[in-house]
Formats: C-alpha cells, sequence, structure tokens
C-alpha cells in the first residue's frame, strides 16, 4: 500500500510559509497494486473472449453459444454503427475519447495525474478570466454542496496566495497595485468557506490589503463579502477590523485574559492594524507590545495567541505598524540631524525577549 498527498489544505496550518512547506501532510492511502491487478485482470479476461471467439476454441452449445452469440447480434452491430459507418467521421468522436480514457487509466492506476492537471489548468484559466460564478454555479448543478469542492478551494487558494503575495510587496515598496484578482479569489474563498472562521478571518485580512492599495475596490470587496456572509455575521465581524478609538484601551487590556478565541483574536489585530494606518499607530505599539508580554510569560501557555498568529501574516502587520510608529516619530529634520540613529523602540517578539531577560540580569546584580 502506497500513500500520496491529499488535496492541499483549505488554510495555512501555521504562520510560516517555509514551516507549512517541511511539516508532514495528511496523506490518503491508495492501494495502487490492487487497482493494477484488478485492471490486469480485467484486460486479461477481454483477450481472452477475443482469442476464443476468433478461434471458436469452445463448442457452440452452452457457454460457448451465448459468448458467439452476444458477438454476433451484440458486438458487430453496436461496431459498425460506431465505427464502420461513420468512416473516418468517427475520429471525431474517438480520437478524443480514446485519449481521455487512456489518461483516466493513467491516473487510475498511480503513473501520474494528468487528469488533475488538465482540471487544475482548467480552473486556473477560469479564475484568472472572472469565470468563478460560472464554476460554481456548475459545481451546484452537479449537487456538490460547501465543503466537497476541495479541488476548486485549492485552486482559489494558491491564486489567493500570489495576489496576496503581489499586494504585501507593493506595500512594502510603496507602489500601486492592481487588486482586482485579490478581490475575486476572495470572494470566491468567502462563498466557498462561508461558515468558517479561519475563512472569515483571511477575507478579513484581505479586505484590508485591498483598503490598502485601492479604497474603492476595498469598499466594492467589503460590500460582497457583507452579502455573502450575511448583516450579523458582517456586523460582528467589523466591529473588531473596523475597531472604534474607545475600545482600544479595552482591548488592549483584555489581552491579559487567557482562552479567548483565535479568531477574535486574529480580527482584532486586524482592527488595530486598520486604525494605526489610518490615525492611531500608539494604539498598535500598546496592543503588540501587551500581546508579546503575554506570549512570552513563563507562567501560562498562551495557546490562544499562538493558534491567532497563524490565522493571519502577523510579523507582516507588525512590520507595518512598526514602520508607521518610526516614521511618526522620526520626522525629516531629526533624521537629517542625527543620521543612523534610531529614534524608535523595538516592538512585538524583539520587544517581550528584551523585556523577559531584563528582570533576570538586575536579579543577578543584586544578587552579586
Amino acid at each position: 500500500m502506497t500513500a500520496v498527498p491529499s488535496q492541499p489544505n483549505d488554510m495555512r496550518l501555521g504562520r510560516s510559509t517555509v514551516l507549512d512547506m517541511g511539516r508532514e501532510q495528511p496523506l490518503r492511502r491508495r492501494r495502487w497494486m490492487l487497482r493494477r491487478m484488478v485492471v490486469a485482470a480485467v484486460l486479461g479476461c477481454l483477450v481472452l473472449l477475443g482469442w476464443i471467439v476468433a478461434t471458436e476454441w469452445l463448442p457452440p452449445t452452452g457457454i460457448g453459444y451465448l459468448l458467439y452469440a452476444a458477438h454476433d447480434r451484440v458486438w458487430l452491430p453496436l461496431w459498425s454503427w460506431l465505427w464502420l459507418r461513420a468512416g473516418y467521421w468517427s475520429l471525431l468522436w474517438f480520437g478524443p475519447f480514446a485519449v481521455l480514457l487512456v489518461l483516466a487509466l493513467i491516473e487510475f492506476l498511480g503513473f501520474g495525474t494528468p487528469l488533475r492537471r488538465l482540471q487544475v489548468a482548467a480552473l486556473r484559466y477560469g479564475l484568472r478570466h472572472n469565470w468563478i460564478r460560472a464554476l460554481i454555479g456548475f459545481e451546484q448543478i452537479l449537487g456538490w454542496k460547501r465543503g466537497h469542492e476541495g479541488l476548486l478551494v485549492a485552486v482559489i487558494d494558491s491564486e489567493l496566495r500570489q495576489a496576496e503575495a503581489k499586494a504585501k510587496a507593493a506595500i512594502e515598496a510603496g507602489r500601486e497595485q492592481d487588486v482586482t484578482m485579490l478581490c475575486r479569489m476572495t470572494v470566491g474563498l468567502a462563498y466557498l468557506r462561508a461558515n468558517m472562521p479561519l475563512a472569515q478571518t483571511r477575507c478579513a485580512e484581505q479586505h484590508l490589503l485591498a483598503v490598502m492599495l485601492e479604497r474603492d475596490e476595498g469598499a466594492d470587496l467589503r460590500s460582497q463579502l457583507r452579502r455573502i456572509w450575511g448583516d450579523e455575521t458582517a456586523d460582528r465581524i467589523e466591529a473588531m477590523t473596523m475597531i472604534a478609538d474607545e475600545v482600544i484601551p479595552d482591548a488592549v487590556s483584555g489581552l491579559t485574559a487567557p482562552g479567548r478565541a483565535p479568531a477574535e483574536l486574529a480580527l482584532l489585530t486586524l482592527g488595530i492594524v486598520h486604525r494605526a494606518i489610518l490615525s492611531q499607530p500608539e494604539a498598535a505599539s500598546a496592543w503588540f507590545t501587551q500581546w508579546a508580554r503575554q506570549r512570552y510569560r513563563a507562567d501560562i501557555a498562551r495557546d490562544d495567541l499562538v493558534q491567532a498568529e497563524g490565522m493571519i501574516d502577523f510579523e507582516f502587520w507588525a512590520a507595518i505598524c512598526e514602520r508607521a510608529l518610526i516614521v511618526r516619530a522620526r520626522p525629516g529634520w531629526l533624521a537629517e540631524l542625527l543620521p543612523g540613529v534610531e529614534m524608535d523602540r523595538p516592538l512585538g517578539e524583539v520587544a517581550a525577549i528584551a523585556m523577559a531577560r531584563r528582570p533576570l540580569a538586575i536579579g543577578r546584580m543584586e544578587s552579586e
């Protein structure tokens, strides 16, 4: 018995894509040898029956009579109607059918994945030409329900990763970037996985990227997500991703309480980032500093913070907020007056590690 990787997961498992690549993926077991033995046995039986009919090895009684009658009354008329009567025109249907049959047999026996590659190529083409609604509608006609569109979700996830990487690179470089593909894939993912907290968090993250690059596209994406999720779910998510200034202090102090829902913490982080970009970089400083203090506490394991960090690109958003804070703390004239002098302090994990070590160093000095 051998194993092959199952379809790609709908969401990334961890914070780092490099770590995700090294993580052991779930395997779907397939009995390749059993399949090959069954196919070989079926082909062998067909060859044997053809040889028996051609040589008339069996007498025309009993089983032999049934075999010869099936050949003369069923196979020969069918072959004549399908192939001989149409002549060369039969190649119009027989050629593609034979190619697909061979490709399906190769994939069924485990010698390759040609049909899966064709499916992926067709889905990518449809998604890049804005046929996502048609693809979803076609799957509904087939009777597939939400949660059973594994291949389509995997392709959408792959396209979304590429669009997300381009958007983040544009934000870091300070240049413009078209977010049309990002918004399309986000809408598709939101529809296919509307009730999953992990998918909702990821769609909220893509919405923030779209708003940072093209505000109009971000507003349109917001309206589409609201239509898919419904007003109740959308209001609950936007209460965290569009957090008000007066709620931020309570949210920061609430980080001290363990056991909160990771999706809620991830959405609150996106809301703090959004507010920091608009007008409140100090709020992000307080949020990420408190987060780091709680994350690296030695007395309490904060699994909720760890899981929340894995639901979004935590390091990217922390870096964006830190850069906004640095720009505000270092005006142009001060930077020219003191070149090379950083007028900021480290945030996030770096600050947390330093704060965790500082009391130990003081204790050792006092004991000495």
